[in-house]
């Protein structure tokens, strides 16, 4: 069988659960997992039932590279631990017994950790999910395993406020279907919808920021100023001068002026709106220009 070259980060006093999950894959990889587990034992001779001395050669061969493995990975000041043994299986417990003791202390750590772990800031949730599944593990490991709710309460418990609406339907689901991995393929489906939205509306902030900024190169040859063009200038625009109501019955040519010239009889002095005099003066005035007065 052909195996890979691996490295993995050698057996220290802060680094068991980890360093067991490496080598556990590692003695996978060698065809060695069940020889320290115990479910494969030494082969008996039996000719009859086709075990042979080859056979046996083997699985010592299987053995060996499973304790050597195991003892090659420890830091050189744990090795003592398990250099008094060649049997994998006992080397292997001897080491679960020394870094993980099934006690309370171990169980109220453990446990403690599982109530305090919260996903952090732009963790994704395949992340925060993995390393629930890793302290239920662990809890497992000392025979005090987590109860599947409990870890779907905390895999929901501490998610950002955009994740409220999905985890109010998900706490409605029937007991059936509440399992832990329902529920993490539906926060991960929830999670890729969000990040879909907030791309459109990054895309769309980023369009309006370049409109804004196209507007700002605009520049205006009367006033100087960026923004806008010249017939759109603010101080042009003041200096416009409003359109009286009497204006738009001034007639267009002298044609025009017989029937259509409206009242051009001064103002009454006795009125106090001199600005209707003075409206009628310029009307009077344009009328003149026009019909040749």
């Amino acid at each position: 069988m052909a195996t890979f070259n691996v490295q993995i980060e050698k057996l220290d006093a802060n680094n068991y659960s980890n360093w067991a999950a490496d080598i556990k894959y590692l003695l996978l990889d060698k065809d060695c997992w069940s020889i320290v587990t115990g479910t494969e034992e030494i082969p008996v001779l039996d000719p009859d039932k086709g075990i042979t001395h080859r056979d046996l050669k083997e699985y010592r061969l299987r053995a060996s590279t499973a304790i050597s493995t195991i003892y090659l990975n420890i830091s050189p000041e744990f090795r003592k631990i398990i250099e008094g043994t060649e049997d994998a299986r006992v080397a292997w417990d001897s080491l679960k017994k020394f870094f993980e003791p099934d006690n309370r202390s171990r169980h109220m750590q453990l446990f403690s950790e599982f109530l305090a772990r919260k996903i952090l800031p732009g963790e994704n949730i395949s992340l925060f999910a993995a390393k629930l599944l890793r302290l239920q593990e662990k809890l497992k490991g000392i025979n005090h395993p987590i109860d599947e709710d409990y870890m779907c309460f905390q895999l929901l418990r501490y998610l950002p406020s955009r994740y409220d609406s999905i985890v109010q339907s998900i706490l409605r689901w029937s007991d059936d279907k509440f399992k832990f991995n329902d529920v993490q393929l539906e926060l991960v489906a929830e999670e890729s919808r969000l990040q879909v939205r907030a791309s459109d509306n990054n895309e769309e902030h980023i369009e309006a920021h370049s409109i804004s900024s196209s507007r700002k190169s605009l520049v205006c040859f009367h006033c100087k100023r960026s923004g806008h063009f010249r017939n759109k200038c603010p101080e042009l625009q003041k200096k416009v001068p409003s359109v009286s109501s009497g204006f738009d019955r001034i007639p267009s040519t002298s044609q025009d002026c017989g029937r259509s010239l409206p009242n051009t009889s001064p103002p009454n002095p006795s009125s106090n709106d001199g600005d209707e005099g003075l409206k009628s003066k310029i009307l009077t005035l344009h009328l003149m220009v026009i019909c040749r007065i």
